[in-house]
């Protein structure tokens, strides 16, 4: 942004790496509760399981559809929209889950009023 960026060669390699390691954690730790459903620093019994199963299917949908990068043909097609697959496939069974059963009887924690 200010053409600082040249400042980056001054910090030796091992110091730059735990900043990229931290940084990472801390993206990850901040995503974490809503990951799984709850608010940050809940118990994990008020994990919501909906919740908490359709975030892991769906960083599993795009992690495998990643592993088909380049190829051809409608598979191919998938894999350059990925994450906007896991998108739509995410919208919609959040819609539908609760209606499966009493396991789902919970409804799934979404970021604002749908």
């Amino acid at each position: 942004l200010f053409g600082l960026g040249f400042l980056v060669r001054f910090i030796s390699r091992p110091a730059l790496a735990g900043l990229i390691a931290a940084s990472g954690l801390l993206l990850i730790m901040g995503q974490l509760a809503k990951l799984l459903g709850t608010s940050p620093g809940a118990s994990l019994s008020s994990v919501n399981p909906g919740t908490c199963l359709l975030s892991c299917l769906l960083i599993i949908l795009v992690m495998a559809l990643g592993r088909f990068k380049g190829r051809s043909g409608p598979l191919g097609l998938l894999c350059t929209f990925k994450e906007l697959l896991a998108i739509v496939v995410g919208t919609v069974l959040a819609g539908l889950l609760p209606s499966f059963g009493t396991w789902f009887a919970e409804p799934i924690a979404v970021l604002g009023q749908v």
